[in-house]
């Protein structure tokens, strides 16, 4: 009988090992799942941000659809070389200053303000742009609507004056002759901005200057013309006579003006008028050849008057 029972621990050894094996099924299974808990407790640092949400942008959309309303409203037209176009004509030059900003990150985007000299109030700078250009054509585009507004600017564009020489004579010796007349040394100091009288548009100027010069004896006389500007054709020039003695100093001389072709007329005219005054005085000393002392000067004066 006692060899045929089983050992006393055999059967409570097997039951033992069969616990310890779910013992450690069930720790593994609650240990994965504290792991999980505390990840999902726990806020994520930069180096475990994942990469789609650490290069997220985040999209404006209200400065978006305030961008494309400005856009709109710019259109085509090119604000900013009109409103340099009004500044060169009506002084001060420059009565005119841009301020620019840098709107947010990521993307940035940009703002223009543009200050004139007519008033306090800065224009632009309430709409941000993607591009530079826009964000300064849309500040541009604010003043120029204030200056027609309160009638700085024409509407319908911008008008140039044309300058008239100031012309200073000095004196030449007195004439010793009965029929030959001395020829007075001009110069020209300075140009004052005025509207001339009208001129037939149909005759450029230019094209009279040298048959003037022919029948006055001068050579023709040298145009030189640079633009000032990148941002809009504004040029500044004046005339010369390529040293002759018998005339001293720029001609005609003219400051950022719109347009190459216009800035020689405007020289052109100058000249024209300061040629032909020549001519009145020549003119005057022949018919006064009886009177021997009379001067160039007085003839001058009459030639002004």
């Amino acid at each position: 009988m006692e060899n045929s029972q089983p050992p006393p621990n055999a059967s409570r050894s097997k039951t033992n090992f069969q616990s310890m094996e779910e013992f450690l099924k069930e720790q593994d299974k609650l240990d994965a799942l504290a792991q999980v808990q505390n990840k999902a407790s726990s806020p994520l640092t930069p180096s475990s941000t994942p990469p789609s949400k650490r290069t997220r942008r985040a999209i404006d959309i209200e400065a978006l659809s305030a961008e494309a309303r400005a856009l709109e409203e710019i259109g085509d037209t090119n604000w900013i070389g009109r409103l340099l176009e009004y500044r060169a004509v009506n002084r001060p030059v420059d009565g005119l200053k841009y301020i620019d900003n840098v709107v947010g990150t990521a993307p940035s985007r940009f703002s223009y303000t543009a200050i004139l000299a007519e008033s306090s109030q800065p224009f632009g700078g309430t709409a941000s742009f993607a591009k530079k250009k826009d964000a300064k054509q849309y500040a541009s585009k604010r003043a120029i609507d204030w200056l027609i507004e309160n009638n700085f600017m024409p509407a319908n564009g911008v008008k140039f004056p044309k300058p008239k020489a100031v012309i200073q004579t000095v004196p030449n010796p007195k004439v010793t002759s009965s029929k030959v007349a001395s020829i007075a040394i001009v110069k020209v100091n300075d140009i004052t901005p005025e509207p001339p009288a009208p001129t037939p548009k149909a005759t450029s100027l230019a094209g009279k200057i040298p048959e003037l010069c022919t029948r006055l004896g001068f050579t023709v006389p040298r145009y030189e013309i640079t633009r000032v500007s990148e941002q809009a054709p504004l040029y500044s020039g004046y005339a010369h006579f390529n040293g002759d003695p018998r005339i001293e100093g720029k001609i005609g001389e003219v400051k950022d003006i719109f347009g190459q072709k216009n800035a020689k007329e405007m020289i052109a005219e100058t000249l024209h008028t300061f040629l032909k005054d020549i001519e009145r005085q020549r003119m005057a000393a022949v018919d006064n050849t009886d009177n021997p002392e009379a001067d160039t000067s007085s003839l001058a004066a009459k030639a002004q008057a």
